[in-house]
């Protein structure tokens, strides 16, 4: 599967906004919700990061699924 082609799916099958603690499940344990919290404080997360009240951060599906791909690398 090439790096396209795993866009495509994320797109099609992540949901168009998501809580930060769905980032394991959605990304197959890739990368943990606490992790991106702590990307987030350094600047280093995605962008369309969204807040609901004082406790719920997440991301909006399309900037967040180009990050994500954007730190993968495939190995032969």
């Amino acid at each position: 599967m090439s790096l396209e082609q795993l866009k495509t799916q994320l797109l099609e099958t992540m949901p168009p906004v998501f809580v930060r603690q769905q980032v394991r499940g959605l990304t197959g344990g890739m990368i943990d919700g606490r992790t991106m919290a702590n990307l987030d404080s350094l600047g280093l997360g995605p962008a369309g990061k969204v807040k609901m009240g004082k406790g719920k951060a997440g991301y909006i599906r399309e900037p967040f699924v180009d990050w994500f791909i954007g730190r993968l690398t495939l190995r032969a």
